[in-house]
């Protein structure tokens, strides 16, 4: 099952577009992903149910959890990302990294991939084995590698198993 849009209510009541509106302007950025199998060095990453993350404007709900697609074939450094179409959205491994789009609070693609939310990514060794995944959490990075000094300024933090 894919990961489905989240729609904002609609109502007539002043205070309360008001209150949807704003809730709409901070939920630029937002990600709340949880991903399976995190220490796990042969089992392929989902992302878990009842993860949350914001791509273009949208927000996109996990009722369940959501296997990997789009093989890069690549080994060594590979990201994950959310790629939206439509009312639903996958999650794909690529070889190619995203850049922080600071007007959109996260990291997306270029080219074809604008519109691609990056959420984290992995190494990939020979065998197709994610090893040392990590999660975006705004430009902070949450890692089950030892810290290392990441680009543009980002953060890395060990994540405790």
């Amino acid at each position: 099952m894919a990961g489905t849009i989240v729609a904002f209510p609609q109502s007539g009541d002043t205070d309360r577009n008001s209150f949807i509106t704003l809730l709409q302007k901070t939920s630029k950025g937002f990600i709340a992903i949880a991903l399976t199998h995190y220490g796990d060095t042969t089992a392929d990453p989902k992302i878990d149910l009842g993860s949350y993350v914001e791509v273009n404007g949208a927000v996109y709900g996990f009722g369940d959890s959501l296997a990997i697609t789009g093989d890069s074939g690549d080994t060594g450094d590979v990201w994950f990302k959310i790629v939206p179409d439509g009312d639903s959205c996958s999650f794909q491994v690529s070889g190619d990294s995203g850049t922080w789009v600071g007007n959109r609070n996260g990291y997306y693609g270029t080219g074809d991939s604008a519109n691609h939310r990056y959420i984290g990514g992995s190494a990939r060794d020979l065998n197709g084995h994610y090893q040392y995944k990590f999660l975006y959490t705004d430009r902070i990075t949450i890692s089950t590698s030892l810290p290392v000094a990441g680009t543009d300024g980002d953060i890395w933090y060990v994540r405790e198993e």
